[in-house]
């Protein structure tokens, strides 16, 4: 229960001098303004207003907090909503609910609805992974805490270009590409009306484009695939190191290749299309050298699914870095040659040895313009591929032991 005061309006001094009461009692303003003070606690102003023939009770602050004269704004702010015909108790439920929207809560959303698509196996881990180590590390500390309906254009742009001024112009460009699918997962939730990212565009400096090293000369390549064979690190990463020549695939593709993926009879490894850059299937016909060493790797790898699993944890394939570090130890500097690199050196060496350039683009998996052609052609030459990959293989054999013969003749 609660005793209701008409008098005048209400004034500084009258409000400041209204003291508890044993009973809860208010103090009525003008056009719907209540202060409410009650026995014990603070005075609280309140707008009393009817809406759609019933009557409402909002609150407008606590006093001394909010002044006489602010309340009064708000009421005012309050009447001019339900002159457009406004619910201002459904008003402030939608504002409240628009500032718990923040750009982080929506990039968790889009986040989650990605680790469905892995598990679905039509999304990489390693894309999930990077997505969130971008926004973790670049957009979460800026922008993760602002209402993603009160995020400016200009306020994405700073961000990003911050990022680029630190020399990570790569990062800034997939900085604002995972900006971007975030804005877009809010606008299908119907939280924003376009993508701010669109304002950005052509205002990032290009990337420097980074070219993986590979060795062209084919003495230096047999005295590579020579330190290879004489790998004493683990067994698991010295066959990754013998096959990643012989195959020439990305790191990522190799190091997460799945013993259900090898056709053993058929001489064939299947690379499904969410393991692949472009995501289109791939094939990789498998050489006589090549079906020797995964027969030798099926009997190290053990039970784990992975051709290459981790030391320590058999359920994971071993670290992007692993090949790296190995290449290293062997004295071949990240300068020289890269396990990406090989790509490079078969390109070139099987174009010297008179190969095709489409048979070998084919194999190396390079994007074809047309998208539907690349989805129903990745067995496109099969025939002559397997036929490559096997004289790859020889010549690379040839490579090791001439270099070998010509050392020892030194001697």
């Amino acid at each position: 229960m609660f005793v209701e005061f008409y008098a005048m309006p209400l004034t500084t001094a009258s409000v400041r001098t209204a003291l508890p009461r044993t009973r809860l009692y208010r103090l009525s303003d003008r056009s719907g303004l209540l202060l409410e003070v009650p026995p014990a606690g603070s005075k609280r102003w309140r707008f009393r207003y009817r809406f759609n023939h019933a009557e409402k009770l909002i609150s407008l602050g606590l006093y001394p907090t909010v002044s006489l004269r602010a309340a009064r704004l708000q009421r005012d702010d309050a009447r001019g909503l339900l002159a457009r015909g406004i619910d201002p108790s459904v008003d402030r439920q939608l504002k409240r609910a628009a500032r718990l929207r923040t750009f982080e809560l929506v990039a968790r959303e889009r986040l989650k609805s990605l680790g469905r698509i892995v598990e679905q196996r039509k999304l990489s881990e390693g894309t999930l992974r990077r997505a969130t180590w971008i926004l973790e590390s670049h957009l979460l500390p800026r922008l993760g805490h602002r209402p993603i309906d009160e995020i400016t254009a200009a306020e994405v742009l700073t961000v990003l270009k911050d990022i680029e001024l630190c020399g990570l112009r790569d990062t800034a460009r997939r900085a604002r590409q995972s900006c971007s699918r975030v804005f877009r997962h809010a606008m299908g939730l119907g939280y924003i009306s376009r993508d701010l990212t669109i304002e950005s565009r052509g205002l990032l400096e290009p990337p420097i484009t980074q070219h993986h090293p590979g060795i062209s000369d084919p003495m230096r390549i047999g005295e590579l695939l020579r330190s290879i064979a004489g790998y004493t690190g683990r067994e698991v990463v010295a066959i990754a190191l013998q096959l990643a020549p012989l195959f020439f695939v990305r790191p990522g593709e190799l190091r997460q290749a799945r013993w259900r993926q090898v056709d053993v009879p058929d001489a064939l490894w299947h690379i499904p299309a969410e393991c692949m850059k472009k995501r289109v299937p791939h094939l990789v016909p498998l050489s006589r050298q090549a079906l020797q060493l995964l027969k030798r790797l099926r009997e190290v790898s053990g039970t784990s699914e992975y051709l290459f699993p981790a030391h320590r944890n058999p359920a994971q394939p071993i670290a992007g870095n692993a090949l790296n570090i190995a290449l290293k130890r062997m004295g071949f500097s990240s300068r020289e040659i890269t396990p990406h690199g090989f790509r490079a050196t078969a390109s070139t060496l099987l174009s010297e040895l008179g190969w095709r350039s489409e048979v070998i683009e084919r194999q190396l998996a390079h994007a074809d313009a047309d998208r539907m052609r690349r989805i129903y052609n990745h067995a496109q030459y099969l025939t002559e591929r397997r036929a490559m990959m096997q004289t790859w293989a020889d010549y690379l054999d040839q490579l090791r032991v001439r270099t070998r013969d010509e050392t020892e003749a030194r001697r």
